[in-house]
């Protein structure tokens, strides 16, 4: 699995993937749209190392829904 989709009542669709960076750095990024906002992302970057890609992993599959509401919260609230 390399992506997750959660339904969240006070944020909508939430989407986290596991990618690779433009510095080809393991990375979990999640992607929402805050009201009045199009599509915003942010991410937890990794070294890319044997060590990077194991963590970025465990990141992702324990990713769920009130962790990934967490780490959106400033987000949100920035453009909100």
């Amino acid at each position: 699995m390399f992506a997750k989709i959660f339904e969240c009542e006070k944020h909508g669709q939430l989407l986290v993937k596991k990618d690779i960076d433009e510095n080809d750095c393991p990375e979990v990024r999640i992607f929402g749209s805050p009201p009045g906002m199009d599509i915003c992302s942010l991410a937890l970057i990794f070294t890319d190392d044997e060590e990077g890609y194991k963590l970025r992993d465990i990141q992702f599959e324990e990713m769920d829904l009130e962790k990934v509401e967490f780490m959106v919260v400033d987000m949100f609230r920035h453009f909100s």
